[in-house]
């Protein structure tokens, strides 16, 4: 099927306001996913900052790198939230319309998974500069 019918195959099997809702739950994650980069980049900053405080205390410099990485991986996760593969190219390189929104709504639980895995990351990582703050500040 071309991608110029896909709209045109969705209202014929009454598929349109499913196929729109799942373009919906797309552009949420999408929109977290950016907010949250913004967040893990902030965070990095102030662990950066906060890291040439640090004594020579192998334990606290050993914190600040573990959350160093544990936000990057965050980042990573939240980058791939938003890689983009168009509905209608999904459905149109199906054999069916059924298929094809099986396969994008599949694509949608791929990326709810990663942006799962990113906020429990990002959580890990502000864990982690609660314990370099202690150590600094204490």
């Amino acid at each position: 099927m071309d991608e110029s019918e896909v709209h045109r195959e969705l209202e014929l099997k009454g598929l349109q306001p499913y196929y729109n809702r799942i373009v919906e739950q797309l552009a949420s994650l999408d929109q977290k996913a950016q907010a949250m980069i913004g967040l893990e980049g902030l965070l990095l900053a102030l662990m950066a900052v906060f890291s040439s405080s640090i004594p020579n205390n192998q334990p606290a410099r050993a914190a600040v790198w573990a959350s160093m990485v544990v936000l990057l991986a965050s980042a990573l996760c939240s980058l791939l939230v938003m890689r983009i593969r168009y509905g209608t190219t999904i459905i149109a390189r199906s054999k069916t319309v059924e298929e094809g929104m099986l396969e994008y709504r599949n694509w949608r639980d791929h990326k709810l998974k990663l942006h799962r895995a990113a906020l429990t990351l990002l959580a890990a990582g502000l864990f982690g500069l609660v314990i370099v703050l202690s150590i600094v500040l204490l």
